[in-house]
């Protein structure tokens, strides 16, 4: 099972393991789902039949954003592998090279393993981990806040300097320590529909509801609210909470160019991928394949004002039996 949520940095494994045991048809409090019936979901699990998109302010940085890959540089050290300004004054960087712990005067790509060779601190990482700046080192990449200097030439919360004056003749300048090199790079070409205008920019985490089904029977109802962990004598629900609670990204920054980051409460960042499957209906197709593997899903948008609904339903089977996830998290626009 390698069915992952796109809020859930968690696997259907837990869900499952959770679950099986419990009789859908015991008494318990909470046994009857919120205005739903023992076997449908109710109504607010299921998304609105009209995408409607929103109108909201672009952000502080909306006209630095960009997003370049790197090809070559003078030097013949790629500094990074892709580098992006977000329209809330963050970056993202990936780097060109990972670290292979086995072999420890090579640096080449190894994607079965967690570890990721920092180039600039050198610094072997086996987790996300923030230096006193704020950046963030996670695999395969670094995310941080910028500041614009003068036009195009931007300082990074790691200390490094990028002057993209020079952009369109497809060069830019990166400076480390000092020391300035000239890198060859391509501009990415972002989308720029209406619906692409809506979900991209920076959100909040309001919430995440989930309504549990077990072999097409309901068995609980979860919702994850920060700083809440009420759930009174559902112990099957409290200890979905606390089992998934860590878990929930509470932010999401969406680019124009196909990238997203999930940023958790620890700080950590996930670099993931999003397209659109059906865009008059507000379909989002997700990909994540960090880690050596892939995880992916679709999903339905729902735009309300300042708010956005994303919509869920996914179903796992093991050991005979079947566990339905039905799940909406709100998130709330960054203005």
């Amino acid at each position: 099972m390698k069915f992952r949520s796109f809020f859930l940095l968690a696997c259907a494994s837990l869900m499952m393991s959770a679950c099986i045991g419990i009789d859908p048809d015991d008494d318990k409090d909470g046994g009857t789902p919120p205005s739903g019936s023992s076997n449908t979901p109710p109504s607010g699990a299921l998304p609105s039949a009209e995408f409607t998109l929103n109108d909201l302010p672009a952000e502080s940085y909306a006209n630095e954003a960009v997003r370049i890959e790197a090809k070559e540089s003078e030097s013949g050290d790629l500094p990074f592998s892709t580098f992006e300004l977000f329209p809330d004054g963050t970056y993202l960087m990936t780097y060109s090279y990972n670290y292979d712990y086995s072999e420890t005067n090579s640096l080449k790509t190894r994607a079965d393993s967690a570890a990721v060779f920092h180039q600039r601190t050198g610094t072997l990482l086996t987790r996300s981990a923030a230096d006193d700046n704020g950046t963030t080192y996670f695999y395969g990449g670094e995310y941080g806040t910028f500041e614009v200097v003068r036009h195009k030439v931007y300082r990074l919360s790691n200390g490094d300097e990028i002057d993209l004056t020079e952009l369109g003749e497809s060069q830019i300048y990166y400076s480390r320590g000092g020391r300035t090199s000239t890198v060859y790079v391509e501009e990415t070409s972002s989308r720029s529909s209406d619906a692409t205008k809506s979900l991209c920019r920076t959100w909040d985490f309001n919430s995440l509801e989930m309504w549990v089904y077990l072999n097409g029977k309901y068995v609980d109802h979860v919702k994850i609210v920060p700083d809440s962990s009420d759930y009174g004598d559902d112990e099957l629900a409290e200890e979905l909470a606390d089992a998934l609670g860590d878990a929930v990204a509470d932010k999401v920054i969406f680019s124009k160019n196909g990238t997203y980051l999930l940023i958790t409460p620890d700080g950590s960042a996930h670099l993931r991928n999003w397209r659109w499957q059906d865009e008059q209906n507000g379909i989002l197709y997700w990909s994540d394949n960090s880690m050596g593997g892939q995880t992916d899903g679709s999903l339905t948008v729902r735009f309300a004002g300042k708010q956005m609904r994303f919509y869920e339903d996914y179903t796992t089977n093991a050991e005979g039996n079947s566990v339905r996830m039905v799940i909406v998290t709100t998130l709330t626009a960054v203005l």
